[in-house]
C-alpha cells in the first residue's frame, strides 16, 4: 500500500568516472517520455563542494581530541563542543551528527580469558539541523554538542553485559592517537530541504501533511545532496576515564587501545 510500488521496483543509475563527475556549478534536468504520451520533466541545482569549509574541528589536523567530560576531585562536568562551518553555495539544510566507532569483544567467560568473537560497531549521535538564511554560501553556521549526550546515548543504546568489552577507536601508531569519532554533515539543496521539512514527524494536532513533488508530470523528488566530514577524531583522557568509571557507563566495559593509558584494554 502507498504511493510507490513495493516490494520490488526498477532503479536506473549512472556510474561516473573522474573526468565525468557531476559538475557542482551545473543545473541537471530530468526528461522522460512514458509510453510515447506522458512527458515528465524536472530540474535541480547542485551543491558546491568545498572540503575546507569545516572550521571546528579543523580538517587536515591529525591530533584533534574531543573533550566530552572533565573529571574533577569532587565532581564531573560535561563541556559543550561547538562545531562550526561555512555554508556552501546551493546548500539549504545541514544535518550534523557524530559517528562513534568501537570494537566489541564477546567473551566465553566472566573473567575474559576465552574470546569468542569480535566485531566493529558504529553508533550515530545526532547533533542537530541547521537551515542557512539563504543558499548563496559564505555564512558561518554553528551547532553545539553537549558532552553529556555522548555518555547518555551510549548508556541507552548499548547492552550492559560482563562478557562484552568495548575498545573505543583504533590506535594510530604514527600520530599516537586513538581515532574513534567522525564529524559528518549531510548537506541538502533547496528541493531536498523542502521535502525533508514536509515529511518531518507530525507533532501537532493536525496529522495531514501536504504532498510535495518537484516532478512536472509525475510524483517524486529530483534533488541533490552531498556529504562533508572530518574523520578520525580522538578523545581526551578525561573522556575515557569517565566512560570507564562513571556510574552510568562503567558496566559498558569501555577501554582505549592506547597501551600507554591507564585505561588501556591490555
Amino acid at each position: 500500500n502507498g504511493v510507490f510500488f513495493a516490494p520490488e521496483h526498477k532503479a536506473y543509475y549512472a556510474d561516473t568516472r573522474l573526468s565525468e563527475a557531476l559538475n557542482p556549478d551545473a543545473i541537471y534536468r530530468l526528461e522522460l517520455v512514458i509510453d510515447d504520451t506522458t512527458e515528465v520533466k524536472a530540474e535541480t541545482n547542485m551543491i558546491s563542494v568545498d572540503l575546507g569549509n569545516i572550521q571546528q574541528p579543523p580538517a587536515g589536523l591529525d591530533n584533534i581530541k574531543l573533550n566530552l567530560a572533565n573529571v574533577g576531585p569532587s565532581q564531573i562536568t560535561y563541556p559543550d563542543y561547538t562545531f562550526k562551518w561555512m555554508s556552501t553555495k546551493g546548500a539549504s539544510r545541514y544535518d550534523a551528527f557524530l559517528l562513534v566507532h568501537f570494537i566489541e569483544h564477546y567473551w566465553a567467560d566472566d573473567f575474559h580469558t576465552v574470546l569468542d568473537s569480535s566485531r566493529a560497531r558504529t553508533i550515530e549521535m545526532a547533533i542537530g539541523t541547521v537551515d542557512p538564511a539563504d543558499d548563496e554560501g559564505g555564512l558561518e553556521l554553528v551547532k553545539v554538542f553537549a558532552g553529556e549526550t555522548f555518555y547518555s546515548t551510549l548508556e541507552t543504546r548499548l547492552e550492559k553485559n560482563i562478557r562484552i568489552t568495548r575498545e573505543l577507536g583504533v590506535w594510530d601508531v604514527e600520530d599516537q592517537i586513538a581515532r574513534a569519532i567522525d564529524f559528518v554533515l549531510i548537506v541538502a539543496n533547496e528541493q531536498l530541504a523542502i521535502y525533508l521539512d514536509v515529511n518531518a514527524p507530525v507533532t501537532g494536532i493536525i496529522q495531514e501533511r501536504p504532498e510535495y513533488s518537484n516532478i512536472n508530470g509525475g510524483l517524486g523528488l529530483w534533488a541533490s545532496r552531498t556529504t562533508q566530514k572530518v574523520i578520525g577524531l580522538g578523545y581526551t583522557t578525561d573522556t575515557i576515564e569517565h566512560l570507564q568509571e562513571g556510574d552510568d557507563t562503567a558496566e559498558l566495559n569501555f577501554c582505549t587501545p592506547n597501551t600507554f593509558s591507564d585505561y588501556t584494554c591490555q
